[in-house]
């Protein structure tokens, strides 16, 4: 068998263990024997050289055809997945005729999550008190803990924390059934009684998202706030006055507002992950795992993506 210097890449090469036989290179590397037949090598360092060098082009050459292909199918991905949030946007305007499938995605997506959102929410307002005492221990009196408490939960943490939650259940969801649907042929069967699976499927489940998840951060800063109450009360040594005080010290509406706000954007990212990686699921079980994987890997890089670009579209 003849090979090619070029595909080869010796690692560590000793002169003893190189022998001329009948005009061939025998090269030991560990326990492979590596045959190279070029009249273009000769037995001395450079002939060493030249094969180091053409093996490690050609390691470059292979990851570079890697990555670029690895970015060919994320750019694939990306028109793809904005080619279906178009269609679901432009759907929106059936939204009135198609009510009762919203609501009732509102219902199964929103309400039926508000207990997660409650349990959350606690730990978030508790864990914020404790986080600010001991940053302030020190530095910063505590008659501004409210201060520094308040504006984290409204502009951060509930909205971006609530949010991940929101897609770790919701984004897998969505995935799972649309991935099954299409697995059964259901949606090849809209298509033959020519309804369209966008408008009737995927707009409703995008548009509870885009709908519910600010109203469940909504309560998630009242739950915060309120179990960052309990936790001064009991934990930290302040007054409870001096709390409430520093809470309204500097309000402004515009913070709350901006911080419900985002949401909604982050609810129709969340939603078009879901109902894209069911779209292109493999129609077999390991193929809706891999899709559920995928929206909850996608939908919650996207929630902290989108949270960046808005801070400095809402500051």
């Amino acid at each position: 068998m003849r090979y090619c210097a070029f595909d080869y890449i010796l690692l560590y090469v000793k002169t003893e263990q190189i022998r001329r036989i009948e005009g061939a290179f025998l090269v030991y590397s560990g326990l492979l024997i590596y045959e190279i037949r070029s009249p273009d090598i000769e037995l001395n360092y450079k002939g060493i050289i030249t094969i180091l060098f053409l093996g490690m082009l050609q390691t470059i050459g292979r990851w570079g055809t890697g990555r670029f292909r690895s970015f060919s199918v994320f750019l694939v991905h990306l028109a793809h997945f904005s080619s279906l949030a178009v269609k679901v946007l432009k759907s929106f305007i059936y939204l009135p005729r198609n009510l009762d499938l919203t609501v009732n995605q509102m219902y199964v997506l929103g309400v039926q999550t508000f207990s997660l959102v409650l349990a959350v929410s606690a730990f978030i307002g508790a864990e914020v008190v404790l986080q600010a005492v001991y940053q302030f221990s020190g530095i910063i009196p505590l008659r501004y803990l409210g201060l520094a408490v308040r504006a984290t939960i409204i502009t951060e943490f509930a909205p971006v924390i609530i949010s991940i939650v929101f897609s770790g259940r919701i984004a897998t969801s969505i995935a799972a059934e649309i991935g099954n649907m299409k697995r059964t042929e259901q949606l090849d069967s809209m298509l033959c009684l020519q309804l369209d699976p966008v408008r009737y499927l995927l707009m409703p489940r995008v548009a509870a998202c885009a709908f519910m998840l600010p109203v469940l951060v909504v309560f998630s800063i009242l739950f915060s706030i309120l179990f960052s109450l309990i936790t001064v009360q009991f934990f930290i040594d302040t007054t409870m006055y001096e709390y409430i005080t520093s809470l309204k010290m500097w309000f402004h509406i515009s913070e709350l507002v901006k911080g419900i706000i985002k949401t909604a954007p982050f609810g129709f990212a969340i939603g078009m992950a879901g109902v894209y990686f069911g779209t292109i699921s493999r129609n077999s079980v390991e193929g809706i795992g891999d899709a559920t994987s995928k929206a909850v890997m996608v939908s919650s890089s996207l929630v902290l993506i989108m949270d960046f670009l808005l801070a400095f579209m809402l500051k």
